[in-house]
C-alpha cells in the first residue's frame, strides 16, 4: 500500500507547485487550485475489468467519472472526492483497492479537471456534489450512500453530509476551517505571505469551515490523519474530529506519515474495510 501512495501524488505538496508571485488579500476559496489545471486525455476515459463508466450533465456542463462496483452483495456506495491536484484517471488503482474492500466506490473529476468539462471553481463543486450525490442515493437508497474526502476533498464531502443525511463520512487529512489552512499553506505556496496580513473571502470561509459543517451532521465518522501531514496539519484533523456530535465516530492516527501517503497506507485500508463493513 505505501508504494501504491508514492504512485498517488493526489495533491501536489506546496514545494510541487510554482509559487503566485504575490498573495493579495482577500484569499478566495480557490486560491488552493493548480494552475494549469489537472487534465487528462478523454480517450483514456472507458470501461474496463471492475470500472464503469458514470456520467452526469449539470447546467449543460457533463461531468465524468468512474463506478466501481465492488465485490460485496448490497455493498454501500463511496462517492469519493479528491485532492486539489486529484484526476480520476490517476487514481484508479486507489480506487480499486478500496472497491475491494467491500463497497462500491464511485468518483467523478470536479469540473474543469481531468474528463470533466466547465470550469473549475470550489463554489460549484459543493453544488455539483450534491447533484452527484443526489442521483446515486435516488440509485441506491439514501441511507446507503457515504462520502469520501481526501484533502481539499474533505470540504466537499463534509459539505455533503451537512446538506443530506449520508450513511457515512469519512475524511482523509481534513481541515479545520480557512482561516487555519491558510495560515498552514500559505507560506509554502504563495511569496510575501504574512499571517498578519492574511483576509479570507465569505466564500473560502464557507467553503472550508469542517468544523461547522461537520457539526451538522450525524452520520457515522471516520476520520484519518497522518501526524508527519506536511500540508494540512494533524491538529486540523483532531480538531473536526471534536467537532462531531457522530456516534459512532472514530479517529485513525497514522504515525510518521506525510500528506500524499496517507491514502494508501495500509492502516487506511483496515480502517475503511471496519467502516464499510459496518454501514452493510
Amino acid at each position: 500500500m505505501k508504494a501504491l501512495a508514492l504512485l498517488l501524488a493526489l495533491t501536489p505538496t506546496p514545494s510541487a507547485q510554482t509559487p503566485t508571485p504575490l498573495l493579495q488579500p482577500p484569499t478566495t476559496a480557490n486560491a488552493i487550485l493548480p494552475f494549469p489545471r489537472p487534465s487528462a486525455n478523454l480517450a483514456d476515459w472507458n470501461a474496463g475489468a471492475g470500472r464503469k463508466l458514470a456520467s452526469l450533465t449539470i447546467d449543460k456542463v457533463t461531468l465524468r467519472g468512474f463506478d466501481y462496483p465492488g465485490p460485496t452483495v448490497n455493498a454501500p456506495t463511496v462517492l469519493v472526492f479528491g485532492g486539489n491536484g486529484w484526476t480520476i484517471d490517476d487514481a484508479d488503482p486507489l480506487l480499486r483497492a478500496m472497491a475491494q474492500l467491500g463497497a462500491r466506490v464511485v468518483a467523478y473529476d470536479y469540473r474543469g479537471y481531468g474528463f470533466s468539462e466547465g470550469r473549475a471553481d470550489v463554489r460549484t463543486f459543493r453544488r455539483d456534489a450534491l447533484r452527484v450525490y443526489d442521483a446515486l442515493a435516488a440509485q441506491a437508497g439514501s441511507t446507503h450512500v457515504a462520502v469520501y474526502g481526501f484533502s481539499m476533498g474533505t470540504a466537499i464531502a463534509s459539505y455533503v453530509a451537512s446538506e443530506r443525511s449520508v450513511a457515512g463520512l469519512i475524511l482523509v487529512a481534513p481541515m479545520s476551517s480557512a482561516v487555519e489552512f491558510f495560515r498552514a499553506f500559505g507560506p509554502g505556496r504563495f511569496r510575501d505571505f504574512s499571517v498578519e496580513k492574511m483576509m479570507t473571502t465569505r466564500d473560502a470561509d464557507e467553503a472550508y469551515d469542517e468544523v461547522g459543517m461537520v457539526a451538522k451532521s450525524t452520520a457515522p465518522l471516520l476520520v484519518i490523519h497522518g501526524d508527519a501531514d506536511d500540508v494540512i496539519p494533524y491538529a486540523q484533523g483532531k480538531e473536526v474530529y471534536d467537532a462531531s456530535r457522530s456516534l459512532p465516530k472514530t479517529f485513525v492516527t497514522l504515525h510518521r506519515v506525510n500528506h500524499n501517503d496517507a491514502p494508501g497506507r495500509r492502516e487506511t485500508f483496515e480502517a475503511l474495510e471496519r467502516f464499510f463493513a459496518a454501514l452493510r
